[in-house]
Order: C-alpha cells, then structure tokens, then sequence
C-alpha cells in the first residue's frame, strides 16, 4: 500500500479481532472508547495515530484501526470530531451519515484511528451516491484499500482513501438536510428495523417511523416531488405516495383526509393531508416511509423529527 500502514493492533480491556486478507480488512469488533480526554487511552492512542499521520513525510502511517464511542447526551457529531481532532467528514462516512444530525437512533459512532473517507461501495443513498461519483478524482494518486465493516452479522463494504475530506460541494450537500419532517411537532413512537407487531405479537420489520400526533393534524410533503399513488388498504388505511427525484419515494399512511390528486406536483412543506388511524392503527398516528429505488431506508438517516 503506497501510504505503508504499519502492522500494528492495539488491544485494550477487552478482545479485538482484526483480519487482514492483502488489502481487504475485516473489522469485526471494536474497542471502546469511554472518554474523550487523556483520561482515557485509547483516545491518547488515537491522537497519537492522528499526529503520526499527519506528520509522517516518507515514513510508514498507523495501520488502520476502528474503536466504538457511546455518544453522551450533549453531544453531537461536530462536538465530537473536535474532540477527537479528526474531520467529521471521516466520522461521518465511516457512520453512513448525510447529514450533521446523529438520528436519535443511534447512540454509538464507530471512529478511526486516522482521518480519511470511507466511500461505500453500494451506496443507499443520493449523498453517498454523489460521494461515489466523485471519488475517481478523489482517489487519483492515493492508495487506497477495501474495507470491510461488520455489525450485527452483516457486513458492509468501502473503500477507504486515507487523508481525504468532502469536496465543497459534498460539504455543501451535507449541511442540507434533502428530507423534512411530515410533522411539526410528534413522537415517534415506533422506529424502523425489527419490532414487535402490536398486532401480531411477532417479530417483523417496521418500514418507516410512526409519529404520534392528534387527530387532523397537518401532514406535509417532505421534500418536494409528485403524488404518484392515491390508495386505501387493510394496513396502511388512506396512504399517499410522492416520487422524488434521485429514485426516492415518501409514503404517508393512516391518514384521515387526503388534499392532493394523482399526478399533482407538491413542494417541499406543502400541506398533503391529515392524521388519522385508518388501517391497522393503535392510535392516531403518521406513519411515514422513504423508499430508495423500492427499498425501504432509516427515515432518521435523512431527517430529524420534531417532538
């Protein structure tokens, strides 16, 4: 590798696996880093890592290392790059965000020992699919490597280029936040992922986020787009879809009204219909989805909800 990563593993309170296969790098756990002061050693042995890399001229670079950080309650991810002194564009690609917001889902943020971009191979998003695109300019000249990120079983696929930062325009892109909250004000009662169906009692995938709100309560476009599907069905009741450019698609189910028509052009903020508790519904309540190219995606990837 052009940018020579010594072969070195630190180990610290608890066991850490890491495979190297030639270029490819297999993470599979991560030690965990409690403070982000000198208190703690792992976050000396990371400024350490940051320092020699920055100042390293003809000389080998540290090895490529993850750590896990739990985020506390004032903070957040700008906060947090300060602290570890590294850009937040490195934390930020390594975590798959696309913007400065930490979805309420997540509480814990995977770090590197060393600033770089993380370029997903299979991008899910619009943000990561304009990280992709640049990345042949991004890359020329620097070696690169592949690595392979593994949580909760499943494994995901980059490739690191060390050193490098958001373009301005990606910097740009990311301080926008594409998607707006349907809701004003709501809690989120349900979030997406696996969760027990209030119906069934089993264990099934929730698509989207439900918002908890009354009756009538205002339901906005979020983001601007086309009502490209007006229905009712036994589980989503009154449900509108808008299309959005870039192969997204927002859902808007259990609603008691419906103010749009088929094919009507909507902006961004535009008020589409009304809460209710048609279909399968425990409440009044939104539930709200973004499709990516058909497959349903962490709404609180891209937005934050009021509550």
């Amino acid at each position: 590798m052009g940018y020579g990563f010594s072969r070195r593993l630190l180990v610290a309170g608890a066991a850490v696996w890491l495979f190297c296969i030639g270029v490819d790098r297999l993470f599979a756990d991560y030690p965990i880093i409690r403070d982000l002061d000198s208190s703690d050693v792992l976050y000396q042995q990371i400024q350490q890592d940051i320092e020699q890399f920055n100042t390293r001229g003809t000389r080998a670079a540290p090895m490529l290392t993850l750590y896990r950080y739990h985020i506390k309650s004032d903070q957040n991810l700008l906060s947090i790059s300060a602290r570890l002194t590294l850009p937040y564009s490195s934390l930020a690609t390594l975590n798959r965000l696309d913007s400065p917001t930490i979805p309420e889902s997540v509480r814990t943020l995977l770090v590197p020992n060393i600033p770089g971009m993380f370029i997903p191979v299979h991008p899910d998003s619009a943000f990561e699919q304009r990280l992709e695109s640049d990345h042949a300019v991004r890359a020329a000249g620097t070696s690169t490597e592949i690595v392979h990120v593994v949580e909760d079983g499943a494994s995901t696929e980059f490739e690191f280029v060390p050193g490098a930062d958001f373009t301005q325009d990606e910097r740009l892109s990311f301080f926008e936040t594409p998607f707006k909250s349907p809701i004003t004000h709501g809690l989120i009662t349900s979030f997406f992922g696996m969760r027990t169906d209030p119906f069934t009692g089993l264990f099934s995938f929730h698509g989207g986020i439900d918002i908890e709100a009354p009756i009538g309560t205002d339901v906005h476009a979020s983001s601007d787009g086309t009502v490209s599907l007006i229905s009712r069905d036994h589980e989503y009741g009154n449900f509108i879809v808008l299309q959005h450019s870039g192969g997204y698609q927002t859902l808007y189910a259990h609603l008691s009204k419906i103010l749009v028509q088929l094919n009507q052009k909507v902006t961004s903020g535009m008020i589409i219909g009304k809460v209710g508790i048609t279909g399968m519904s425990t409440g009044p309540h939104l539930h709200f989805e973004i499709r990516y190219h058909g497959k349903a995606v962490d709404p609180l990837r891209f937005l934050t909800v009021n509550q």
